[in-house]
């Protein structure tokens, strides 16, 4: 934890905590130095050769103007001893330090500049003469044979063996079940076993095929299938199987395409798998040949890969990747759109996790996003992408040799590419453990730029403005991810990929906190948060003040509103009174007065002996019924300068007229009611009581009932009547039909109910007789005020409620 220096006045450390250097002399800081050998940091030796041993304990070391960097992998490769080569072309010539920072990565300063060294995730095969198109196939104890289109094929184990007898131009070698590897060169097929070689004739169709360039570059794959067969794919002639020292093309099989395939592959059950160009796999299951087309979803493209593992079979193409399910093939989605294209090799390891080799470089997609992705065929994966900053070496080998992506017995998987091979360990891969430290750089509003300042006050009226961030990294600073959050405006994490800006508008006053975070390239978020408090003072009008201001204003607004209404609601109540009164004088003084003497001259007649008696007798009668007409109109005329009904007298008009009808067609009446009377409204309770009495009637006259009941309930949400027999029950041809040809009684009730805002609920009983039913709004019937607002709420609550 101590910081030391070397300076042109000497050396000098800084202890942990404190803030103030201190001198030492050059014995005492070669003393520390020297402690230092055993332990990962940095020294410098005696001879003034540059010397450190990092922290995973690989030792680098410049000597005689050459870097050399030794490093210890598990497994045969041992003490791998590496020196850039001459691509290479460092900053200076002169070495001064040597350091390795908190995230491994190696710093070489010279005299003329710096130089970084990063140890990849992926790590390079040694090979005594590189490789330029390498085709591999790996061993069962961490081992590699190498073939090559140009160099002689090699034998990478603890010590690297030359293979002459495979000859020059091998581009596709494959390992059998019994650990025979076969070569496919220029100088024919070649079978490895226990250290012999033996060559395999070609199929006469190849004899004299060779052209200049050798025939190996033509071959593009070899596999065996459980019978021991040995299947060949050669490009242009077609695809061929040896058995029994004999060649056969297509196996004998007519089913398979006639073109030859790119890529073979024989199952642990036994099955043999062919692809082609142009979205084409076939499947030789003992003997039966199937064949999967575009018609069977398969959209890749031209397939390059394959694997199979049980059940379970991936292709990978020029256009993306596919899996098979229940017969049809489906095709896998990356986050952000990503396709996987170009993808030559793919192969899925025990833990379930898929791996694909493809232009941009090596894909990894975790078994838990390949299960949802099965689940759920539109899901997009999420995945890990490696490229040459993590180790990989040259481009991406598309058509031959292949497969450029091979998992070994042991778990490490292999990697072929132009000029070399690098391996990884999916289970132990390499990662930076070291969280990003995020911090916010400045705030800019308008023209104007902001530091970080706790508690920062911004103008008013600020409505955009934008942050920026970053977090330092020294391994892959493009690969840094960030989120970001306004509390108080965004409700989750804003996801930014590596974009170190974030942007908000249409803000208003008030308290805000800015949050931004950072993950690493392998996805390790920062421990902190980086925050930053800041408020936007409000205008005068965005005040809380203001706001109840104007409040009261509107308030006080409503208030003469609804003075000015009530005002108005009285004026044409006065205007409607004087006219009632108006109309109560004239019928008064004109036609009753007139029928009244029609009344006395009548009455005359009829004690006039001189007529006939059954002449008197029907004088009398129509006395009778003038008399009657007379006390109708006077009651009218008495509504009519009445300002306001009382409920008593809506009750009791009722009640009479029922009584009356009962005495008549001598029927049992019972009238009930129920609830609190208020003040009525003359003109709508005038309609009310017709169409109540218009029920009444029509109940006595046409019901044959034993009973009739009258229900008036005075409710918040308006007056309730109901009129109720034990009679015959009322005709469904007129229910349907609205009423009875040449009668108008119900649609006189209908209309009247229609003019005071109600209908008229007129049904058959289901035990016996006739309902009929209405109910007048309470802001229609009734006078005060505070009854039309319970009214009012009353509709509110029930629609709620409903």
């Amino acid at each position: 934890g101590t910081l030391w220096v070397e300076s042109a006045s000497g050396f000098h450390f800084l202890p942990p905590g404190e803030s103030q250097f201190r001198s030492a002399s050059k014995v005492e800081a070669q003393r520390v130095f020297s402690r230092a050998r055993s332990m990962p940091g940095w020294y410098l030796s005696d001879d003034a050769d540059l010397e450190m041993t990092d922290a995973d304990g690989t030792q680098w070391k410049w000597s005689s103007e050459a870097l050399q960097r030794t490093h210890h992998v598990t497994g045969q490769l041992k003490a791998v001893v590496e020196v850039p080569d001459k691509s290479h072309s460092f900053s200076g010539t002169v070495p001064y330090s040597m350091l390795q920072d908190m995230e491994g990565n190696v710093w070489i300063g010279t005299d003329l500049g710096l130089d970084q060294f990063r140890l990849g995730k992926f790590i390079p095969v040694p090979l005594p003469d590189g490789a330029l198109v390498p085709a591999f196939v790996p061993g069962d104890h961490g081992d590699l044979w190498v073939g090559d289109s140009v160099r002689t094929s090699v034998h990478v184990d603890s010590t690297i063996t030359r293979i002459p007898a495979a000859g020059p131009g091998v581009m596709s070698i494959f390992r059998d079940t019994d650990g025979a590897v076969w070569m496919a060169g220029d100088t024919g097929i070649t079978r490895l076993k226990d250290g012999q070689a033996s060559k395999i004739p070609l199929p006469r169709e190849l004899l004299g095929a060779s052209d200049a360039h050798g025939l190996g570059a033509s071959f593009q794959a070899l596999t065996m299938d459980g019978d021991k067969g040995l299947w060949l794919s050669v490009a242009k002639f077609g695809v061929f199987r040896w058995k029994d020292g004999v060649w056969t093309l297509h196996g004998g099989y007519h089913g398979l395409p006639s073109w030859p395939p790119l890529r073979l592959l024989a199952d642990k059950s036994g099955r043999v798998w062919f692809t082609y160009p142009r979205n084409r796999v076939a499947k030789l299951d003992h003997g039966t040949v199937t064949n999967y087309t575009t018609a069977d979803g398969l959209a890749v493209g031209n397939v390059l890969g394959i694997h199979v593992r049980g059940e379970q079979v991936w292709v990978s193409g020029d256009l993306g990747v596919a899996h098979l399910e229940n017969g049809r093939f489906v095709t896998l989605h990356g986050a952000g759109g990503e396709a996987f294209r170009a993808a030559s090799a793919i192969v899925e390891t025990a833990a379930g996790d898929l791996w694909m080799d493809a232009a941009r470089g090596v894909y990894r997609i975790s078994a838990d996003e390949l299960r949802e992705a099965q689940k759920n065929p539109t899901h997009s994966v999420a995945f890990d992408l490696f490229d040459q900053l993590d180790g990989l070496r040259g481009a991406s080998m598309q058509l031959r040799p292949g497969p450029t992506l091979q998992l070994g017995s042991n778990g490490r998987l292999w990697d072929a590419r132009v000029n070399g091979i690098s391996f990884i360990d999916p289970d132990h891969i390499r990662r930076n453990t070291v969280p990003p430290t995020v911090s916010i750089e400045d705030l800019h509003v308008a023209d104007a730029d902001y530091p970080p300042t706790p508690g920062l006050a911004l103008p008013k009226l600020t409505r955009s403005l934008h942050f920026d961030y970053t977090a330092p990294s020294l391994t892959r600073p493009d690969r840094l991810q960030f989120r970001y959050r306004l509390e108080g405006v965004d409700d989750d994490w804003q996801n930014a990929g590596n974009r170190r800006q974030a942007f908000y508008t249409n803000l208003g006053p008030g308290r805000y906190r800015f949050r931004v975070r950072a993950a690493n390239e392998d996805g390790l978020w920062s421990e902190h948060d980086a925050t930053f408090d800041f408020r936007i003072d409000p205008a005068f009008y965005q005040t809380w003040w203001f706001d109840v201001l104007c409040g009261f204003l509107a308030m006080g607004v409503l208030w003469l509103l609804y003075l000015m209404r009530l005002r108005q609601l009285s004026t044409r109540r006065h205007i409607r009174s004087a006219e009632r009164e108006r109309i109560a004088r004239d019928l008064h003084d004109t036609l009753l007065q007139g029928v009244q003497g029609l009344q006395l001259r009548l009455q005359t007649w009829a004690v006039n002996k001189s007529l006939a008696v059954d002449l008197r007798h029907e004088m009398t009668d129509v006395a009778s019924r003038t008399n009657e007409m007379l006390i109708d109109g006077r009651d009218r005329i008495i509504a009519l300068r009445r300002s306001r009904m009382q409920p008593a007298d809506f009750i009791a008009s009722l009640n009479a007229k029922g009584d009356e009808y009962a005495s008549t067609y001598r029927v049992e009446f019972v009238l009930t009611e129920a609830g609190e009377a208020p003040v009525l409204q003359p003109e709508v309770v005038t309609e009310a009581l017709d169409i109540a009495h218009e029920a009444l009637r029509n109940a006595f006259m046409h019901a044959a009932a034993k009973r009739i009941e009258l229900f008036v309930g005075w409710r918040p949400e308006g007056l309730e009547v109901r009129v109720r027999d034990d009679g015959r029950g009322i005709d469904e041809t007129i229910l349907s039909d609205g009423g009875r040809a040449g009668h108008w009684g119900l649609i006189g009730m209908r209309e009247r109910a229609a003019s005071i805002g109600t209908r008229i609920n007129l049904r058959r009983r289901e035990e016996r007789g006739t309902e009929l039913l209405f109910l007048v709004p309470a802001h229609r019937i009734y006078a005060g005020t505070s009854w039309r607002l319970r009214g009012y709420l009353w509709r509110v609550w029930s629609k709620s409620m409903r």
